[in-house]
C-alpha cells in the first residue's frame, strides 16, 4: 500500500472525528428521550382488610395548574412535563390514600394530560361487609385537580372480570353507562 499524502490523512481524520461526534450527539439525544418519564404511573396495594365503601373527603385541589407548553425548547418542555407529572402523581397518591385506603385488592393509576393540564386517576378495588362471604368490586375515575368523581362502576359479584357484571354511572351527567363507555370516558380525558 502506498503512503497517503498528509493533506488527505488530515481530511480523513477530520471526517472520522465529525462522524463520531454526530453519532455521540445522536446517541445522547436518544438517551435523553428514553429517560423521559412515563405519563402514567401506578401503585398497587394488596391487603386482606375488609371494609365498607369509601367516604367522600375534601382533599388537595389544583395540584397541576399549567398545561405543558410545546412552545418551550425541548429541554424546558421535558422539565415542565416531568414537574407536572410529578405533581399529578403526588396529588393522586394523596387522594388515593385518603379516599380509597379502605379498599382491599386495590390499585390505582394516575395520568397527566399535558395538553389540557388535567390530572386523573383510575381506582379499582373491593369492599366486603363484615362477616359476608362475598365482596363487591368498584371502579372509580376521578379528576384529581378538582377532586371530582367523574364516573364509577360496581360489580356486585366481586369477580371484576366480566364487563357484563358492571353497573356504571357517568357522575357528570348522571347517566347509566356500560363498562366500555366507562373505559371510553377515561380515554376522552387522558388522551392527548
Amino acid at each position: 500500500m502506498k503512503n497517503i499524502p498528509l493533506k488527505y490523512a488530515v481530511a480523513l481524520a477530520v471526517i472520522i472525528i465529525a462522524l463520531i461526534s454526530v453519532i455521540v450527539w445522536q446517541a445522547n439525544k436518544t438517551t435523553k428521550i428514553a429517560q423521559a418519564p412515563q405519563v402514567s404511573s401506578s401503585v398497587d396495594v394488596q391487603g386482606t382488610t375488609k371494609a365498607s365503601a369509601p367516604a367522600t373527603v375534601q382533599v388537595i385541589k389544583s395540584p397541576v395548574t399549567t398545561k405543558t407548553s410545546p412552545s418551550l425548547g425541548y429541554a424546558d418542555y421535558l422539565t415542565q412535563l416531568r414537574a407536572n407529572q410529578s405533581k399529578c402523581e403526588n396529588a393522586a397518591t394523596a387522594q388515593y390514600k385518603q379516599l380509597y385506603g379502605n379498599l382491599f385488592e386495590a390499585s390505582f393509576t394516575s395520568a397527566y394530560n399535558g395538553t389540557s393540564g388535567g390530572c386523573y386517576m383510575r381506582v379499582s378495588g373491593k369492599t366486603q361487609v363484615a362477616y359476608a362471604t362475598t365482596s363487591t368490586g368498584h371502579l372509580y375515575f376521578r379528576n384529581v385537580n378538582t377532586n371530582a368523581l367523574l364516573a364509577e362502576c360496581t360489580d356486585s359479584t366481586g369477580s371484576m372480570l366480566s364487563n357484563s357484571n358492571w353497573a356504571c354511572v357517568n357522575k357528570v351527567t348522571g347517566a347509566a353507562i356500560s363498562k366500555a363507555e366507562f373505559d371510553g370516558l377515561i380515554y376522552t380525558y387522558t388522551a392527548k
